[in-house]
């Protein structure tokens, strides 16, 4: 623009517009003056204020283009706040304006990255930055060994976005690069420094930023860096190949009980992401025996991800024996492969407490449409080991599998016990025929039981005991529609008209709903040709009852 007296007023007044309260004559006066790239200072210092001009971002871009045309040697410190501003648009015209040189010579910045002036330098990174080329980033990683906590800012705010936008072909180049600058001895004390690293190798999000991410989570530098790696880790999105690498030296620190929690939930998230090598399982295994509870229930999680045999009894045994929250990991890893579901129909046939069964038969219930034969045949043979009162739930998961299973398990259980019935082991078939009659099989099973209970106790019954378990067993029978009791204890094998007697007499000396039961067994004695004396007995408590006159 002329010199002259009306062209100074001119671009006064176009520089006035900066302030203007009309947003569009402030945009339209920065693109004038990008035109005419007057490099007075009053015009620098209204275009410096118009780039921080928070409210107007086209402003704000405009103003810095019109920077870029004037190129005054301060241009790095007019438009360093831009690489950082909100608006991509905003940000992306700072870069570009940098980026493009003007009135920034290669020597400049050279100049400024040897100064001893930090805030130079640090604008010389930001330049470096939006330059973006090879070169320029190996300049930049140069600056980590004369670093401080100002510099290393410069750093990521210039690298991020660098790395961000790597192509496929770049990525491992830069990285590498990257890694062999990077100085363990420095960034494990300085913190700073080690945080700048994973951040930079962060923004890749590649498999090629995996080695030192690892190197870094496994070194001795602060908790502070090694989470920040091991969380950065998960994002790289390891091959199978590195991943075991990485799987195998995380285990170290969770075999590492002085670790802190912190540091255990990070390596134990980042594991997670992670396949399981086969190889390692024996390792994993070990770890349910640490204290820290992060570090067993990933564990336990990890295992349920693994088909193996000694997975599935290793998951059986924390259902059996861990804390509360454990069973309840357990429990769901178990059930999510065949060998847990097998071990858990095994443990069934050793746990003694009730409550435990319900809750591995809890979790086996869902599962009951896709259980392989081989877990259906560890459940019945659970029901012939397990105490009565787990053999009960046993059997009442296998009648709901619908499965023969359940037809063979019972055929299996009552043929045993008769065995021992007949072989006079009242004791043991009674035992036999709990089991059975805590899952409410059928009636029979209860009516052998209280046979036996009956052989067992009678010398109780002739002293009138009122609460033995024949009792309750037998009496409960009367409510089963179509069973002929009084018939089958008459007929049945090994039981006299003794028996008979003192389990009619105790019947009906018990309460009013099982008198009549105890009635029709004493009128079966007086109707026998046997026994006179127990015939007589038996009349006499039937006219006390008021049944005879």
């Amino acid at each position: 623009m002329s010199k002259t007296k009306s062209g100074i007023e001119t671009l006064t007044r176009v520089v006035a517009l900066l302030h203007h309260d009309d947003a569009a004559r402030r945009t339209a006066s920065a693109i004038v003056l990008a035109e005419l790239a007057p490099g007075d200072a009053t015009t620098l210092e209204a275009l410096r204020k118009a780039v921080r001009r928070s409210d107007d971002p086209e402003l704000r871009r405009h103003a810095a283009e019109a920077l870029g045309e004037i190129a005054p040697k301060t241009i790095v410190n007019d438009l360093r706040p831009l690489l950082k501003d909100p608006v991509p648009e905003v940000k992306e015209t700072a870069k570009r304006v940098l980026a493009s040189g003007r009135g920034v010579t290669a020597a400049d910045v050279a100049r400024m990255l040897e100064s001893n002036d930090e805030r130079q330098r640090c604008s010389a990174i930001a330049v470096l930055g939006a330059m973006g080329s090879p070169q320029a980033r190996t300049s930049i990683i140069s600056q980590f060994a004369h670093g401080s906590a100002r510099i290393y800012e410069a750093i990521r705010e210039a690298m991020v976005p660098l790395f961000e936008g790597l192509t496929e072909d770049e990525i491992e180049p830069a990285v590498s690069e990257l890694a062999e600058a990077m100085d363990r001895a420095h960034y494990v004390k300085d913190d700073k420094q080690g945080l700048t690293y994973v951040s930079l190798l962060a923004a890749v999000r590649n498999e090629a930023a995996a080695v030192p991410l690892l190197e870094m989570a496994v070194s001795s530098a602060k908790p502070a860096v090694r989470i920040a790696a091991l969380e950065a880790l998960r994002d790289t999105a390891p091959s199978r190949k590195i991943g075991h690498r990485i799987f195998g030296d995380l285990l170290h620190l969770l075999e590492d009980a002085s670790l802190s929690h912190p540091l255990h939930a990070a390596a134990t998230d980042t594991l997670a992401v992670l396949d399981v090598p086969l190889a390692l399982e024996p390792r994993v295994r070990k770890l349910l025996a640490v204290e820290e509870p992060t570090v067993r229930r990933w564990a336990l999680k990890a295992l349920g991800r693994l088909d193996s045999a000694p997975a599935g009894k290793a998951l059986a045994e924390a259902v059996a024996h861990g804390d509360a929250t454990d069973r309840e990991v357990a429990l769901a890893a178990a059930v999510a492969t065949n060998s847990g579901k097998n071990a858990l129909a095994r443990l069934l046939g050793k746990l003694t407490d009730p409550a435990r069964a319900e809750i591995v038969v809890g979790g086996l219930r869902p599962h009951l449409g896709t259980l392989q034969q081989a877990t259906l045949h560890h459940l019945e043979e659970a029901a012939l080991e397990a105490p009565p009162e787990v053999a009960g739930v046993v059997m009442t998961l296998l009648k709901r599998s619908g499965s023969k299973n359940a037809g063979r398990a019972h055929d299996g259980l009552f043929d045993k016990a008769i065995k021992l019935k007949k072989d006079g082991r009242f004791h043991d078939a009674a035992e036999i025929f709990k089991r059975m009659a805590a899952g409410n099989v059928d009636a029979e099973s209860r009516f052998q039981l209280g046979v036996c209970e009956l052989m067992v106790s009678k010398r109780k019954l002739a002293r009138g005991a009122k609460h033995d378990p024949c009792l309750t067993t037998l009496s409960s029978l009367r409510r089963a529609r179509d069973f002929p009791l009084v018939d089958r204890l008459r007929n049945e094998p090994g039981v006299g008209a003794d028996e008979l007697y003192y389990l009619g007499f105790s019947l009906a000396e018990g309460s009013a709903d099982v008198q009549s039961l105890g009635g029709d067994l004493l009128l079966a004695i007086t109707e026998s040709d046997s026994a006179p004396k127990l015939q007589k007995m038996a009349r006499n408590k039937l006219i006390t009852m008021g049944w005879l006159e």
